[in-house]
């Protein structure tokens, strides 16, 4: 503020009584006041580390590492098919819901599921009868989770919903659990080739990081399904994650075929597998504070991946040229879709492979959101992706 006084507000988490965690740390603070669930505080600048050490030495003297996993509560299991208006009426003879009497959450056991994106919103709903819809707010880069005939558990409210007199269901998601981590080779193959689209910058703000310990702060990457076996019975207790971790809270995670570095920030040691190339490094060295290490590991691209033949490649050029030259940028599945309403002729697989190449052959860029387009002649046989293929020619 305008004294050069930081102010701060809390929030906790069940079993953790955050007003007796600045009464540990009192001797830092200028002044706080709350209740164990929240709290405010004021601080000097100069006294914020030792404000941070205080309170974490605090929180692990005296408070269980089981408080800080990650927990998905559920009433009771009901497959989304049982859930009808008979029993959300039933429901609603629980309300009203608050402190003390929170809102039902139920969980359902599935496979895929016909998630479709609403407009062009990040959310994604599906129709599971003619009265019941599940609705994901925000969820649309897990789309392909979600239609994946992997098993996971989706958590969820069911609620009433009226529209010009008539009544349904809107099962509203809460979060997901993947139950098996079995992601098809051509998901495996694009998360390998946008390794080599991210681009250096640096970031505004690094953060001060502790040392890993049992429950946080060390962060695993692999794109190979034979290493992420191998990880995961290294390291039983660790979290696994597919494509993006689930928390912004930095727990010990396998992270299997990542997409983009969202959250890797918080971590204080980043360990990757599978000859990552060396540009992606230096990304995650631009962006993170974390101490990085490096495998080396070699590993097979397994699957019956098609390369891109130079014909698509170029296709793949005109029709996004045609539809985004001086235009925002957007999501990769946008642009297929746009493409494919102009007439666009291959499946989404090659698309994004082709469009991964151009970008990583800087053909195309994208700079301040805006797509730009290189007149540059550019030799393919430098391209890291289609290298991926081995012997098959372009």
């Amino acid at each position: 503020n305008k004294d050069d006084i930081l102010k701060g507000s809390c929030r906790s988490i069940s079993g953790i009584n955050i007003h007796e965690v600045l009464l540990g740390a009192e001797e830092s603070i200028i002044q706080f006041g709350g209740h164990q669930m929240a709290a405010g505080l004021s601080i000097k600048p100069e006294n914020l580390e030792w404000f941070i050490s205080l309170c974490n030495k605090y929180i692990i003297d005296n408070y269980d590492d089981e408080l800080f996993k990650q927990s998905f509560d559920s009433d009771a299991t009901i497959p989304f098919e049982d859930i009808n208006l008979q029993f959300v009426n039933q429901l609603k003879k629980l309300e009203p819901f608050g402190m003390g009497n929170n809102k039902p959450t139920f969980s359902a056991i599935v496979k895929a599921l016909p998630f479709e994106r609403i407009k062009k919103l990040n959310h994604v709903k599906c129709k599971i009868s003619p009265s019941t819809e599940i609705v994901a707010f925000n969820e649309l880069d897990n789309i392909e989770t979600l239609r994946g005939n992997m098993s996971k558990t989706i958590y969820y409210n069911p609620d009433k919903e009226s529209f010009m007199g008539k009544d349904s269901v809107r099962c509203t998601f809460k979060s997901m659990v993947v139950n098996e981590i079995l992601p098809s080779d051509s998901e495996i193959l694009l998360t390998l080739a946008e390794r080599y689209t991210l681009k250096l910058e640096d970031t505004k703000e690094k953060f001060n990081r502790f040392a890993p310990d049992n429950l946080f702060g060390r962060l695993i990457i692999t794109w190979c399904k034979d290493s992420y076996m191998d990880l995961i019975e290294k390291y039983p207790n660790y979290d696994r994650a597919l494509n993006y971790l689930s928390s912004s809270n930095p727990y010990n995670t396998i992270l299997l075929a990542p997409k983009g570095i969202k959250n890797f920030a918080y971590y204080s040691e980043i360990e990757i597998y599978d000859n990552p190339p060396q540009s992606y490094v230096k990304v995650l060295e631009s962006q993170c504070s974390a101490k990085i290490k490096v495998h080396d590991n070699s590993f097979v691209l397994k699957g019956n991946n098609k390369l891109p033949t130079r014909d698509s490649l170029i296709k793949t050029y005109n029709y996004i040229r045609n539809a985004f030259s001086g235009k925002e940028s957007e999501k990769v599945v946008d642009m297929y879709y746009k493409c494919t309403q102009e007439g666009y002729p291959y499946d989404f697989v090659e698309f994004v492979l082709g469009y991964y190449v151009l970008l990583e052959l800087d053909i195309i860029n994208i700079k301040d959101n805006i797509v730009e387009f290189s007149k540059e002649k550019k030799d393919l046989n430098k391209s890291e992706i289609l290298k991926l293929f081995g012997d098959q020619t372009c």
